[in-house]
């Protein structure tokens, strides 16, 4: 589906704007961080805690990142709504590292990145950002935002819907999940496609848990349905639990 990787790329996009945001301290209170981070040693973690092809059934491969739109705007948008500084999403985390992107045979795919942050304090800042109870609306706000720029600049001029099929408006709405590491919290995107005999969905789930000093935040994306709710569980758990003891 040429159009849907278009819009997936969008999304994969806005995860990453998340991530730099869930990884950044954003207390005006508590002042920088004096501790001293050994950032390849807290890297060597962060890639040891990421999803593996090993971690997934028969039938899935290693896939390379769908194209994904320009993110300008994207970081000042969320940053904005969510009442915290721009810079927090410009900053790039030196101990952030994502797994490869992974797919089956019917394009649902799944993929995570870690972060280490110095203190245990600045992981739990990152984390008070996406527990306030209107972020599932910012990130309602931003992803139609999104969604809307990438089907209007495509970045192949043949990338586009099927004829006769047109996006709805992405919803966002917190996701039930079981606790993860230290505290966590999951959001489920839902984009309608509809056409003249045929609709169908898109689904992005967010998972972002703090445990220490690491955020993990984990993508799951279901095409026409939901990522299986039992492996998207099973992974996260698995992926949280090699978080190391920091």
């Amino acid at each position: 589906m040429l159009g849907l990787r278009q819009v997936i790329g969008g999304l994969v996009l806005l995860t990453l704007v998340t991530a730099a945001c869930s990884s950044t301290s954003t207390s005006t209170s508590s002042g920088p961080s004096t501790s001293t981070q050994n950032v390849a040693a807290d890297r060597a973690l962060a890639q040891a805690a990421n999803l593996k092809l090993s971690d997934f059934p028969s039938g899935w491969s290693v896939t390379s990142n769908p194209e994904s739109s320009n993110g300008q705007g994207v970081d000042k948008s969320l940053a904005t709504c969510l009442k915290t500084n721009a810079s927090a999403f410009e900053q790039s985390a030196p101990a952030r590292v994502s797994s490869p992107e992974f797919a089956d045979t019917s394009h649902n795919m799944a993929s995570s990145s870690i972060t280490y942050l110095p203190s245990a304090s600045e992981a739990e800042e990152g984390m008070a950002l996406f527990q306030q109870p209107y972020a599932a609306a910012c990130l309602q706000t931003v992803v139609t935002a999104t969604v809307s720029q990438v089907l209007a600049h495509p970045s192949n001029p043949s990338d586009t819907l099927p004829l006769g099929m047109k996006l709805g408006s992405p919803t966002v709405a917190t996701l039930s999940f079981p606790t993860l590491g230290d505290q966590s919290v999951a959001y489920r995107v839902t984009i309608p496609i509809t056409g003249s005999v045929l609709s169908l969905g898109l689904y992005v789930d967010l998972v972002i848990a703090q445990k220490g000093r690491a955020i993990a935040l984990l993508t799951f994306v279901g095409v026409l349905n939901p990522f299986d709710a039992s492996l998207e569980q099973q992974l996260s758990t698995l992926t949280v639990g090699r978080l190391a003891d920091t």
